[in-house]
């Protein structure tokens, strides 16, 4: 409270005062972290949805791991400008889908311009590289959600 001078308390009301700030710290850390949670649903990502859905769900769970860490909106996770490595699945030899996809439109060489067969393989190989991707998160989430949804032994 901003009306109170805590060098004019009592060392005992010191003491309480400051108890009762903590207290309402650590309530306002709850309803935090719970407003984030109303967020994180198996079922908001189910199978098929948008891969914009996706990142937003992973962003979501970066956003509770930084509250139960002791940080807040203005510390909060934002990609923008970033790179992200994620593992999960088998691995993607997206060199070898992008080399299959320039040979099916004869690839132009460095700096040379693109014709349009050549763009139309590589946004095929692209689609195709993401395709798997997805499937690989889909089953990521299948996996995490029969985790939970099992009883704990």
């Amino acid at each position: 409270r901003e009306d109170v001078d805590p060098d004019r308390l009592s060392p005992a009301e010191r003491a309480l005062a400051d108890h009762r700030a903590e207290l309402a710290a650590a309530a306002q850390r709850h309803e935090q972290i719970v407003d984030v949670l109303e967020y994180v649903r198996p079922d908001y990502i189910a199978a098929g949805c948008s891969t914009k859905r996706l990142v937003e769900y992973a962003l979501n769970l970066l956003d509770v791991t930084n509250r139960m860490r002791g940080g807040n909106i203005d510390s909060r996770y934002s990609p923008s400008g970033k790179r992200a490595h994620l593992l999960f699945g088998d691995p993607i030899d997206a060199s070898a889908c992008l080399a299959a996809g320039a040979k099916a439109g004869a690839a132009p060489a460095v700096g040379a311009a693109t014709s349009p067969a050549a763009a139309g393989s590589v946004r095929a190989a692209t689609a195709a590289i993401t395709d798997r991707t997805r499937a690989a998160f889909e089953a990521l989430v299948r996996d995490l959600e029969a985790r939970l949804d099992s009883p704990r032994g």
